[in-house]
């Protein structure tokens, strides 16, 4: 699994570091990234929020702007992306909750052994780094 995420980091490589990055093409690497990560989770403000595993997502372009819908049982959250890095199997995107203003983090983690990671009802406890223990 981890092998298939590299390539597709490695196939958009040019455009995770061009600055900025079109909404077209944003769209175009979450979509792979996020086809090929079904046993990722997404950490924002340090916490795990949405596990692939038993979360929904969808990526369109609105008005020309990349938009990030990520649904489960428990909670939803949408957001603008602005911008992508690859660090390590981690996708990190630059990202924009509607109505606010300053620009915040979200991070697309995948275990290094691409196994499941462990699943969290609730909004996890504060981490420091997404991929520690995976």
């Amino acid at each position: 699994m981890e092998s298939l995420i590299q390539r597709v980091i490695e196939r958009n490589v040019d455009i995770i570091r061009s600055h900025p990055v079109n909404p077209e093409t944003l769209i175009v690497l979450l979509q792979e990234f996020l086809a090929e990560s079904r046993t990722a989770v997404a950490v924002e403000d340090g916490a795990v929020v949405f596990d692939f595993s038993n979360a929904r997502y969808s990526v369109s372009g609105e008005h020309g702007k990349c938009v990030l819908h990520l649904w489960s049982g428990e909670r939803n959250a949408v957001r603008r992306v602005l911008d992508a890095e690859s660090i390590k199997g981690t996708l990190r995107l630059r990202v924009q909750r509607f109505g606010k203003t300053k620009p915040g983090v979200l991070e697309i983690c995948v275990s290094a052994s691409g196994g499941p990671l462990p699943p969290r009802r609730q909004r996890g406890p504060v981490i420091s780094n997404c991929c520690d223990g995976c």
